[in-house]
């Protein structure tokens, strides 16, 4: 069981290895018994697990209590434009059905997949975009998310600890990067730096700088851990590598 009054918990994409089916009943019974109270579903794939997440409609109620903080993570497959539209419509239903079940605080697009921003003019309004990784071209520096940020005032922003790592940013910025954008801000993404630059486990890294960059993040910004696990008790050990530190 998690061990502080923190919004803690996993994306469901951290067993893909082992668990094909990311949007599935199985990953939120994993999440909830080894002590999470957050959780993000990782929509990575379409349309497949844009039609799993609309079937999670019908059980939900079954951990309508175990969550905290629910959020979605959007495929990032796709552009996101006006000539999506057949595509985007399948996604914003799913996306509205299931926040009617499960009080979903935000959805989370990858910027640099988005053509047209004004597009979510029209969907559920907490749309969500994170700093990119060293794979990227555009959205690594404070700069860009700052000017992205305050052109299209609606978006909140997710703030990836690995991706700021891996772009060779200063750890020690951390911190000043999160008071700055505090009224954007509405989760954060935690993992390890692999050697193949990938998401891993901190608790298998030891990179606990990475962790006590957090000490201050306010209790109510929800801490996704996405590094890859072997199993779920890489899953445990993980979750109480970071909730250790932050006690």
């Amino acid at each position: 069981m998690y061990k502080m009054n923190r919004l803690i918990g996993f994306s469901t994409g951290v067993l893909f290895q082992s668990v094909k089916d990311t949007v599935s009943r199985e990953m939120l019974e994993i999440c909830q018994d080894i002590g999470c109270n957050a959780v993000e579903i990782n929509c990575h794939t379409y349309p497949r697990d844009i039609i799993r997440l609309k079937e999670m409609y019908y059980y939900w109620r079954i951990f309508g209590n175990a969550f905290k903080h629910v959020s979605v993570h959007l495929p990032s497959c796709l552009k996101y434009d006006e000539n999506s539209s057949p595509k985007l419509f399948q996604i914003q239903y799913a996306i509205t059905q299931f926040l009617a079940c499960s009080g979903m605080k935000y959805a989370l697009v990858h910027p640099d997949c988005v053509l047209d921003f004004d597009i979510f003019d029209t969907w559920f309004q907490q749309i969500a975009i994170e700093n990119m990784d060293n794979r990227k071209q555009l959205y690594t520096t404070a700069v860009e998310l700052q000017d992205l940020l305050a052109e299209h005032r609606k978006l909140k922003f997710v703030f990836d600890v690995q991706h700021w790592a891996v772009n060779n940013n200063s750890i020690e910025d951390i911190p000043h990067i999160i008071d700055e954008l505090s009224d954007k801000l509405v989760g954060v993404h935690l993992s390890g730096e692999g050697s193949d630059k990938y998401h891993v486990p901190v608790c298998r890294t030891k990179q606990q700088n990475l962790v006590e960059s957090l000490q201050n993040l306010p209790l109510h910004i929800p801490i996704i851990l996405e590094g890859v696990c072997e199993d779920v008790a890489e899953m445990k050990r993980e979750l109480d590598y970071v909730t250790n530190i932050l006690t």
